[in-house]
């Protein structure tokens, strides 16, 4: 069988963030440049809320079949997400 590689990008937008909430993710901005985003098998979390209230979370995987690493993919950006970065699916938007 083939191994195939699949950059997997998952957006969202910030929901009712608290100031703290805020806060801390403004402080860590810089390690969250849109300009420097990267597909890692770790993922890369990018936003710039200066603009907009959203995010996007990218990572790199591999596997067989596309089909089935889809859900796998979906499943493992919801492990990845911390409590401290609440969202809503831009799909209930």
């Amino acid at each position: 069988m083939t191994t195939h590689t699949f950059r997997i990008t998952v957006r969202g937008f910030f929901d009712a963030l608290t100031q703290a909430q805020r806060s801390e993710l403004l402080a860590e901005a810089d390690q969250h440049d849109v300009v420097q985003t990267a597909y890692t098998p770790a993922g890369h979390l990018s936003y710039d809320l200066s603009a907009r209230e959203a995010f996007a979370f990218r990572f790199l995987d591999t596997g067989q079949r596309a089909p089935a690493l889809t859900a796998e993919g979906s499943a493992l950006a919801a492990r990845r997400r911390t409590s401290i970065r609440p969202v809503v699916p831009m799909s209930a938007r």
